[in-house]
């Protein structure tokens, strides 16, 4: 009965990760491409961290670093690169200094770092589609071996007639900055995105049951996955999982269901002491005892 016990508590972590009162507030970083969104339309709350022509390079410093620290966000999006590519940085300084930027975060704060390719740019002096592309390939495998989530929109906004930058997504000839169109297709491939990986983030992030084995977890964890695509809420959906699961997929017999209340017991009890009661501590030392 422990696999049992394993989906019911996924299941349940599912349902609180999509509790539409919690907040998981992500940082947006950028220059002006994102300086210039309205990005408030994003569903998950983002705040504007985009800056007029900046680079990694200018964001590698004491001020900016602390800056972004001390906003102390669940999640912060890299949208950077296409500056330093413009003004003649190799792909190697600027993985250096987007490796210093991410460490810097993960050291100093507990903020989760997502990645995000450049978008397609016609023209800019060096940033050509040529080496927006090989820094697109590198900042991909930078954080396939350090474990991130990379955003890759690239081909999204490519006109798929010519393999070239779709012009209706851009304000101008050069392909740099986007069009009204242009940030509403990006709001609905982000609102596409960030709740799965906010949502899948805090599962693996939460689970911890070292008697089951990885293998198993693999195969029970593509369950929990679907049901966060399912958008399952305890408002009725968990008992209705829960006691069709029962009802139509346990032999009867005294003992069986005995074991599948005793498990739905201890998942009860677990979720208590290793959510709620932290939960609570937390509270009381924010808002102070009664």
């Amino acid at each position: 009965m422990n696999k049992l016990f394993y989906i019911f508590f996924i299941i349940l972590i599912c349902v609180s990760c999509d509790d539409s009162s919690k907040t998981h507030a992500i940082g947006f970083v950028g220059n002006s491409r994102i300086a210039q969104g309205d990005w408030t339309r994003i569903t998950i709350p983002t705040v504007n961290e985009g800056i007029v022509g900046d680079s990694l390079k200018s964001r590698n410093t004491p001020h900016r670093l602390n800056h972004l620290c001390n906003r102390n966000y669940d999640y912060i999006i890299i949208e950077l690169g296409g500056n330093d590519i413009r003004n003649g940085s190799s792909i190697q300084e600027c993985l250096i200094n987007l490796e210093n930027i991410c460490r810097t975060l993960e050291l100093r704060t507990h903020t989760k770092v997502i990645l995000h390719c450049i978008l397609p740019v016609i023209y800019y002096e060096h940033a050509n589609y040529e080496n927006i592309k090989r820094y697109n390939s590198a900042i991909k495998r930078f954080a396939n071996d350090w474990n991130y989530v990379y955003l890759d929109y690239y081909n999204d906004f490519l006109d798929p007639t010519t393999g070239l930058a779709d012009l209706k997504y851009y304000s101008d000839v050069f392909g740099v900055h986007m069009s009204a169109l242009g940030y509403e297709k990006w709001y609905s491939l982000l609102n596409r995105d960030l709740p799965y990986v906010v949502s899948r983030e805090q599962i693996e992030e939460k689970i911890n049951m070292p008697y089951i084995k990885q293998e198993r977890r693999d195969q029970l964890e593509q369950l929990l996955f679907e049901m966060v695509e399912a958008k399952l809420k305890h408002n009725g959906d968990t008992h209705f999982v829960l006691f069709s699961y029962a009802k139509h997929h346990i032999e009867p017999s005294y003992n069986n269901y005995k074991a599948y209340i005793g498990e739905l017991e201890e998942c009860a009890s677990m979720i208590r002491s290793e959510m709620l009661v932290p939960y609570e501590r937390i509270k009381k030392e924010e808002n102070g005892d009664v």
